[in-house]
């Protein structure tokens, strides 16, 4: 205190300026060093979550060019190969790229199950067929997991109606109208509706025409018309439906499958017609174009013959009957192994040529414009091949071949909705009549 008791001016001066406890010090500069400590901790993290992305991203762009250049696997749900580790899949029906993980698909990127509309597999192998009480039986593959189908009915042109929680794989229909149906059935796992199957065409009463609904004209079936089991040989059938490949197995076929508009006997009876969208399903991820194709079967089982002994007979009468503009092309009539064709009868915009093993220069059969029939014998002698055309000797030649042959035939477009500039709603048809299949 200074004289009249104010205080001393140079006491507090000096309180001012006198340095705080150093532990109070030693306190506030680790608070502050643990505080550059954590800011630098995120900055690391965010520059670690930025590289993430980045590689993310770059991952990302890495399958699209993958998928763009065509060496991704892509298709319909119906159409995922096995999911082995690693194996990568651009599923159409979800726009979404997947990963195997050995033992199933997850979502590229977010390791989760498959999830939206059609993420279960579409049931396989339906078929529509009248029975003679005028019943329609339906019948299906069952769906691993699904807890329920539900079939759709079409009764044209009244709509679609059908039948929810069949929890079996085949179901009887009693429409009491006579005329055209078409019905198709999804699957239900986790709660989530797949994709359609095949669409399964027929109509009423039993026997009649498809093309011609209520007549009553008896219509008979491609397998008795083609000769199945006899002189036409035994057939699988694979059509290639927009949801997705689907094999008919020969005892389908033998049993009277038939469905417009993809395999049906001919309004005139004479001819079985073959057809195929340009966006149907493939038969696997190396193959770029859509079929709705034969593929010999002997016994039983798939064939398989050796073109270098023996004799191995396939003739038949053809005839284009539709192609798309862009890329008309299309194969009627094969040999194949176990790992390519080794034949192809080809039909490109109106000139018939066959390709032996491969070769990019086929040797021209002839010209055959829309609608024109021409017949074909290929004909395999101790390892000679001679092809005919309307009984003309075009081609004979000895092209090597080995074991595990086996005669194709239907229509297998060569071009698709993908690569080309067709419409999405285009096919590619063709008739076959005449059959014959030996082996000596």
């Amino acid at each position: 205190m200074v004289a009249g008791g104010g205080p001393d001016r140079g006491a507090l001066m000096a309180n001012r300026f006198t340095p705080r406890n150093p532990r109070w010090v030693d306190t506030e500069v680790a608070t502050a060093q643990n505080f550059a400590n954590r800011i630098e901790d995120g900055l690391e993290a965010l520059d670690l979550g930025l590289d993430a992305t980045e590689a993310r991203v770059d991952a990302l762009q890495a399958q699209l060019a993958l998928l763009s250049d065509g060496r991704i696997p892509y298709g319909p749900t119906s159409a995922r190969p096995s999911p082995a580790k690693g194996q990568l899949y651009f599923d159409e029906d979800l726009g979404k790229p997947l990963i195997g993980n050995g033992s199933s698909w997850i979502e590229f990127g977010t390791g989760e199950p498959p999830s939206g509309p059609g993420s279960s597999t579409a049931p396989q192998n339906f078929t529509a067929v009248v029975q003679p009480n005028n019943a329609i039986l339906c019948s299906w593959s069952p769906v691993p997991g699904a807890s329920h189908y539900k079939l759709y009915e079409v009764r044209s042109p009244n709509g679609v109606s059908g039948a929810d929680n069949i929890t079996t794989t085949s179901t009887v229909r009693t429409p009491s109208t006579m005329g055209y149906y078409e019905y198709w059935v999804t699957a239900f796992v986790d709660g989530v509706e797949s994709a359609q199957s095949n669409h399964g065409i027929c109509s009423l009463p039993y026997g009649s025409d498809p093309q011609n609904p209520g007549t009553g004209t008896p219509a008979g079936s491609p397998a008795e018309l083609l000769a199945f089991g006899a002189g036409g040989g035994e057939w699988n059938l694979g059509v290639g439906y927009p949801s997705g490949h689907v094999d008919i197995t020969p005892q389908q076929l033998m049993n009277g499958w038939s469905q417009a508009p993809y395999f049906y006997i001919t309004e005139d009876g004479a001819w079985v017609h073959f057809q195929v969208p340009m966006n149907g399903g493939r038969t696997s991820s190396n193959t770029k174009y859509p079929r709705t194709e034969l593929r010999e079967y002997r016994n039983g089982s798939k064939a398989s013959w050796n073109g270098s002994s023996g004799t191995h007979l396939m003739s038949y009468r053809a005839r284009m009957m539709h192609i798309e503009n862009d890329k008309p092309e299309a194969v009627i009539g094969q040999i194949h192994d176990g790992d390519d064709d080794t034949l192809q009868i080809r039909w490109e915009n109106g000139n018939l040529r066959a390709s032996i093993n491969g070769s990019k220069h086929p040797t021209s059969l002839g010209n055959f414009p829309i609608g024109a029939e021409f017949a074909v014998e290929i004909k395999l002698v101790s390892g000679t091949l001679t092809i005919k055309v309307n009984g003309s000797t075009k081609i004979t030649t000895n092209p090597g071949y080995g074991s595990g042959q086996y005669f194709k035939i239907g229509m297998y477009a060569q071009q698709n909705n993908r690569d080309q500039n067709n419409p999405a709603n285009g096919y590619a048809s063709c008739d076959i009549r005449d059959l014959v299949v030996q082996h000596s």
